[in-house]
């Protein structure tokens, strides 16, 4: 979909790429940008892949003997814990894209923090992640 304006003093037209995001009951217009230079980082989401991979190696390694030990180590909630670490297996091209900024724009560690299962299957947390078109 792409918005077209037509100026009537200069009669040139601008074509501005976007498509229509839905979520729930709402939806917003999203500007599509060809140019990945343009491209912004979420500092946020960035740490929480990092936390979660974090995470993750200390279990692996048996830094801790479970997610309830490492949560108090932590002093964090065991739930925020577990959500956390499931984030560790995000498809490696998911994970790229979110170093790179280049992730949909309603992907944010809030949305990543509520989710509760997370899809073990690639293709299946790129289509709930918004990375299918």
């Amino acid at each position: 979909m792409a918005l077209a304006f037509e100026s009537c003093a200069v009669n040139s037209t601008l074509d501005i790429p976007l498509m229509l995001s839905r979520r729930g009951k709402s939806a917003r217009l999203v500007l599509n940008d060809a140019d990945a230079s343009n491209a912004k980082v979420n500092a946020p989401l960035v740490r929480l892949i990092a936390t979660a991979h974090g995470r993750f190696a200390a279990l692996a390694a048996g830094e801790a003997s479970s997610t309830g030990e490492l949560a108090r180590r932590e002093a964090t909630d065991p739930s925020e814990l577990s959500r956390t670490i499931q984030l560790a297996l995000l498809a490696p091209d998911i994970v790229e894209k979110i170093l790179l900024g280049q992730q949909p724009v309603d992907l944010t560690a809030t949305r990543l923090k509520k989710l509760r299962d997370l899809p073990l299957g690639w293709p299946e947390q790129r289509k709930l992640l918004g990375f299918v078109a």
